[in-house]
């Protein structure tokens, strides 16, 4: 029996602990949707491989013919041929490494949107921790407020205190209420926008919200959004390489068995071979064409590197104000504001400030609290976007 109620406490006990985000994250990439969606589009591209390497299809020719006589009539076969085209060139060879080339790149393009899925999982995670902890701010603030109105009500009865100041505490427990429930609902809306990416319903969530890691250098080439470009570059190179063997002589040799018109029923057999003749066009629209991608390529890289390289650099430095801001808020202007609601709750009690002096430092404390969970919060939502570029191992998560 003892046994029976333990196991049932533990895993009370587990579930309320709320999912990290390592769990919430690996769970997201293996359930959700969008994910699966853009593999399924870098697998699709196998097919391209398949096709790329393949031999052409033969062409086969036949001819019938009637025979009418006095004596005998019927079908007979009259001519048969079998064409082969001839890969030649380089060309089989191109088309298999473009294609190659271009799957590589549309690997990197989904590590690419990974790294972007990841961080706004990350964003999603941290403003619902980040919920959570005003509702525990709120939370301490409605305990205060009902230990000062259970005071007021005996100080009351004793005559050292007025009507007023337990008015005026009813009124902020009842505001106080409404903002803990509101708090309350932005944090189950946090938890359904986070089970939209597991695929489940997503109780609670657990975590350190007022851990900031550093953010690392981070080689900008090796980046997928940038190694995608450079595979991109290398398929276009190899399409270009391939239209050129295009633009040479394409033979096809053949096999041929024809009846011979004088002594029906016997068959000539011979080999054939043929070929265009690249005389008036040589492909140059094509290879014009992929020539002109490819340096569009080259120049989307420099952009994409130089946006890049911008955008890391802005995150580093607005995440390092961020986390010096609340470091000076949590080691100074916090630890001053308790100080002060302290010596503020015992002078009220003593009598030497009124309550309209200690609900100023009450107000101010809390509103510091939300202030630097607001910080907090932003830090994070800024390290996401860093997260977004660089992806969760580069970013020092795991």
């Amino acid at each position: 029996m003892f046994r029976s109620v333990f196991v049932v406490f533990l895993v009370s006990f587990c579930v309320a602990l709320g999912e990290t985000f390592e769990e919430v994250l690996n769970e997201s990439l293996k359930n959700s949707y969008l994910v699966k969606q853009k593999l399924y589009q870098v697998k699709a591209l196998e097919g391209n491989i398949f096709s790329a390497k393949a031999l052409n299809n033969p062409e086969i020719s036949i001819e019938f013919g009637r025979l009418y006589s006095q004596t005998d009539s019927g079908v007979a076969l009259t001519a048969l041929s079998i064409q082969q085209q001839l890969r030649l060139w380089g060309e089989r060879k191109y088309a298999k490494e473009a294609a190659v080339l271009q799957k590589k790149s549309s690997e990197f393009m989904f590590k690419s949107f990974i790294n972007s899925f990841s961080g706004e999982i990350y964003k999603k995670f941290y403003e619902g921790l980040y919920k959570k902890e005003l509702i525990k701010a709120k939370k301490q603030e409605l305990e205060l407020l009902k230990q000062l109105y259970s005071f007021l009500k005996k100080s009351y009865k004793l005559g050292e205190s007025v009507l007023l100041d337990i008015l005026q505490v009813e009124k902020d427990i009842q505001i106080v209420s409404v903002q803990l429930e509101n708090l309350k609902a932005q944090y189950k809306k946090s938890l359904q926008e986070i089970s939209v990416y597991t695929g489940r319903k997503v109780e609670d969530i657990q975590g350190d919200f007022y851990l900031l890691k550093d953010i690392k250098d981070t080689d900008m080439q090796k980046l997928p959004s940038l190694v995608l470009l450079d595979y991109m570059e290398q398929s276009l190179e190899k399409q270009i390489k391939r239209q050129k063997a295009l633009s040479k002589p394409q033979i096809s040799l053949g096999l041929t068995a024809e009846e011979d018109p004088v002594d029906l029923g016997k068959y000539e057999f011979g080999v054939s071979l043929s070929s265009t003749i690249p005389v008036f066009y040589k492909r140059q629209g094509e290879i014009l064409s992929l020539v002109y991608q490819k340096k569009a390529v080259l120049s989307q890289k420099k952009q994409v590197f130089l946006e890049t390289q911008a955008k890391v650099q802005s995150l580093k430095n607005q995440y390092q104000v961020f986390k010096n801001q609340i470091q000076k808020i949590k080691t100074e202007t916090l630890k001053k504001i308790e100080k002060a609601l302290k010596l503020a709750e015992e002078s009220y009690k003593l009598g030497a400030i009124s309550f309209f002096e200690y609900s100023s430092v009450r107000k101010q404390y809390f509103e510091t609290l939300v202030f630097k969970n607001q910080l907090v919060n932003q830090a994070h939502q800024i390290y996401g976007d860093y997260l977004k570029i660089v992806g969760i191992k580069e970013g020092g998560l795991k």
